[in-house]
């Protein structure tokens, strides 16, 4: 295999492994412009220097008529490529990269901008320089527009050898033309110095310039050529491009190569920058669920704060209802006692009766107030939402506002007619109907002895004994009323305390399971960033191989 076939399929392959890279689609267009070029064999030589350094007249001249304009203003922006020994003489003007124009002769083309970019391709018969050979004339050095830098850039990419056109009647070439020289190096190309205006230079005076740009010039030209186009004086010129044209194949092969070694050491280093920049802020991921788990810890926290502190106030409750009965029941003693005395057979219905009615009062007084806490213990767990910092996603905060409007809605069915509340109430009023035959058996057991001591002969007995032996009677009572209260106000805490947790853990469940799927997803991320990280390091891998081949 040839090494211009090599060459060939080191290029197809690069641009393989690269296509697919959206970030490398100007590397791709340049390897695809190198192919072209390697393909049709034709020479791009740009004339750059100094606004009226003599190209437009040099082209001119070579043209053998006026057809690209002259002395135009640093801000007028046409470039003009020339093609010789074509089938045809023709020019074609483009604006914005689609043609506008085309002339089917050579004849001078005015354009009556201030400012644009235009670029004209000037086709001529010809052979005063061999064919597959263009000829560029490019704008003044010295542009401060940056449109203009960029295009003399982009010329210079492609370029495969450099005229570079100076005023003859200059001493030295300018600081522009220094570091644009500087610059022109870093790509290899051969530079071929190109003074105009000469004809009227001595022999003396030629030697000098030719002196100057071979000892003073920031890099040193391959050849340096006088010409004239007030003279016509062009035969140096054309000798150059012969000779540049006679080692074409040479020269583009060597270009090729440079241009293809550079763009892979280019691409090589924005996959590394891509690689080095490319993070996947997978931190801030999980410190989002991180938080979200401390959220949902803190809002369980305080629902069980809110439901230790509803017990609280249930117990409390239940010791002023206690408290309650008991008092009812001390205002009765009184009549007891009397009952007792006048009528010792009646003592035991008697003290059923204001038995049975002291508790349905006092339940009635206990039920509203139960009411009045439940509804206190909705407002508190309505107030978890805003009391916890719900610092996350909306989404995040969206759920947990969801588990507690899922509270609320419990709460409601608690407190609604039928619900929760009044269920556990008539269970417990069923249960005090239930057990009144144990107070009734403490009744038999307490009242006996009392009907006992009130006979005719134990009428001395003071009255106060009577009552004493009542309030004990009452106090007896009581505290079965209070066992019987406890217990059943602890299976009301109980059943709310079941009925809300249940509901939590639920809305809780379904959102760690919301958890495991944002991890699974991350995980699926981290797994795809992963991925493509390391197809950039296999594809640059690639590259860096293709770069150890370009050894011809």
């Amino acid at each position: 295999m040839g090494n211009l076939q090599k060459l060939q399929d080191l290029i197809s392959q690069a641009m393989a492994v690269i296509g697919d890279i959206s970030f490398l689609s100007e590397n791709q267009k340049r390897l695809e412009e190198i192919l072209s070029k390697i393909s049709t064999q034709e020479l791009t030589l740009p004339l750059i220097g100094e606004f009226s350094s003599g190209k437009s007249s040099l082209v001119n001249s070579l043209l053998g008529k006026e057809v690209v304009a002259v002395d135009v203003l640093p801000t007028t922006f046409t470039v003009n490529e020339i093609y010789f020994s074509s089938d045809a003489d023709r020019i074609e003007i483009y604006s914005d990269g689609k043609m506008v124009e085309r002339i089917d002769e050579l004849r001078k083309v005015d354009f009556k901008f201030d400012s644009g970019d235009i670029l004209v391709k000037i086709y001529t018969t010809s052979d005063i320089l061999p064919a597959g050979v263009k000829i560029v004339d490019l704008p003044g050095l010295s542009s401060t527009i940056e449109r203009h830098n960029k295009v003399l850039v982009d010329y210079i990419t492609k370029a495969d050898a450099v005229l570079l056109v100076v005023d003859s009647n200059q001493a030295t070439v300018t600081l522009t033309t220094k570091n644009f020289l500087e610059f022109t190096n870093l790509f290899k190309h051969e530079i071929y110095l190109v003074y105009t205006k000469s004809d009227l230079k001595s022999e003396f005076e030629r030697a000098e310039l030719f002196n100057y740009a071979a000892t003073k010039m920031p890099v040193k030209p391959e050849k340096i050529i006088f010409t004239s186009a007030k003279e016509n004086y062009l035969s140096e010129f054309i000798e150059l491009i012969n000779s540049i044209n006679d080692r074409k194949a040479d020269i583009l092969f060597k270009n090729a190569v440079n241009d293809f070694r550079n763009i892979c050491n280019v691409v090589v280093e924005i996959i590394n920058n891509n690689i080095n920049l490319s993070k996947l802020d997978v931190k801030e991921i999980e410190d989002e669920l991180k938080k979200l788990n401390e959220q949902i810890d803190l809002l369980e926290s305080e629902l069980r704060n809110r439901i230790n502190s509803f017990e609280d106030r249930l117990y409390n409750l239940n010791k002023e209802t206690v408290r309650n009965f008991e008092e009812r029941l001390q205002r009765y003693s009184g009549r007891l006692a009397t009952i007792a005395f006048e009528n010792p057979d009646s003592l035991e219905n008697a003290f059923d009766n204001f038995v049975k009615t002291s508790i349905v009062e006092v339940l009635d007084s206990y039920s509203q107030k139960l009411n009045v806490e439940v509804g206190a213990l909705s407002k508190e767990i309505q107030g978890i939402a805003e009391s916890v910092d719900i610092g996350v996603t909306s989404t995040i905060k969206g759920r947990i506002q969801w588990i507690t409007n899922i509270v609320l809605v419990l709460l409601v069915d608690i407190l609604a007619p039928g619900g929760i509340l009044q269920a556990v109430v008539y269970t417990l009023i069923g249960n005090f109907a239930r057990k009144i035959g144990l107070l009734g058996n403490i009744i038999d057991r307490v009242i006996e002895p009392i009907k006992n001591l009130v006979t005719e002969l134990v009428k001395r007995l003071t009255r106060s004994y009577v009552e004493t032996k009542i309030n004990e009677a009452i106090k007896e009572v009581v505290r079965e009323f209070e066992n019987i209260l406890v217990n059943e106000s602890r299976n009301i805490a109980e059943r709310i305390k079941s009925e809300i947790y249940k509901e939590f853990e639920a809305s809780k469940s379904e959102i760690l399971n919301s958890i495991m799927v944002l991890q699974d997803q991350k995980r699926k991320k981290v797994d795809e960033f992963n991925a493509y990280l390391n197809s950039l390091k296999d594809k640059r891998d690639k590259i860096i191989e293709i770069i150890k081949e370009l050894s011809f």
